[in-house]
Formats: structure tokens, C-alpha cells, sequence
């Protein structure tokens, strides 16, 4: 888990920024509807798993790089049993949907600065709760030996 939040962080907070000058309005419209359907799935008190994976990649297909797009597919479907567990709190699912607004926000605003602070931010919150569901840290690192 550690680290695919790891790659997930490095990947996904560049993505941020490249999607501000590359989107299009199709990725914004398609970036509104995932919104849309996150309000009405909390209205109705369900998870944004799915919402979830769909914002987060559809950030990263709007830097029109299809091979970027793959790999960062990759951790969605090694996640899969774990974004439902993590958004079956529904104050989590609130806050992650405010923090998705204020990335588009940003995002439309071609901030490419402020996205890629507040993607950080978001992703940050997720390491933070696999760290306390799961105790402890990330693993260490052994240190490289000396010759």
C-alpha cells in the first residue's frame, strides 16, 4: 500500500500540473460529471470509490499522454478492494469530494502551481490513513552497505 501511495504521489501530483495546460473541455466536462455523480452518491449515503478512480484518472488523461494514462490505471486496479474500504466513512468520502473541488478548481484555472499543492495535499491524507488503519510507517529502507 505504502508503495503504490508512493507512486501514485510522484505520478499524480505532475499529472496535476500538466493537466492545467493541456486539458481540454472535455476533460472538464467529464471532470463536472464525476463531480456530479460523487453529490448525488454522498446525498444518497454511498461510496466514491468508483467517482474516485474516474477523477483521479481522467486528470491524468488530460495530460494526453496515453502511456502516462496506463501506468497510473495500473494502481487502481491493484487498489480496487481498498478505495471501497476507504470510502466506506462517509466524512472521509465528504472531504476527499471537497478536496476533488477545489483540484478542479484549480484545474480550471490552469494553476498549475496550486493543483499540483492541493494534489499533494489530497494524496497526503490518503497516505496518512493507511498509515493509521495498518499502525506504524512506511518500511524502511536498509541502508546500503559499505565496502
Amino acid at each position: 500500500i505504502y508503495e503504490t501511495v508512493e507512486l501514485r504521489k510522484i505520478h499524480e501530483i505532475k499529472a496535476a500540473e500538466l493537466a492545467c495546460s493541456r486539458a481540454t473541455e472535455e476533460n472538464y466536462e467529464r471532470l463536472r460529471e464525476i463531480l456530479r455523480e460523487s453529490e448525488e452518491r454522498l446525498a444518497a449515503g454511498e461510496g466514491l470509490a468508483k467517482q474516485d478512480r474516474d477523477f483521479h484518472l481522467e486528470i491524468v488523461r488530460a495530460t494526453k499522454n496515453s502511456v502516462f494514462h496506463r501506468i497510473c490505471s495500473v494502481y487502481y486496479v491493484m487498489g480496487e478492494e481498498r478505495l471501497p474500504i476507504y470510502f466506506s466513512d462517509s466524512e472521509r468520502g465528504r472531504k476527499s469530494h471537497a478536496e476533488h473541488l477545489q483540484i478542479f478548481d484549480a484545474l480550471t484555472r490552469r494553476d498549475g502551481n496550486l493543483a499540483q499543492a492541493l494534489m499533494s495535499a489530497h494524496l497526503q491524507g490518503v497516505e496518512s490513513y493507511w498509515k493509521g488503519l495498518l499502525g506504524g510507517t512506511e518500511p524502511r529502507v536498509p541502508a546500503p552497505e559499505r565496502a
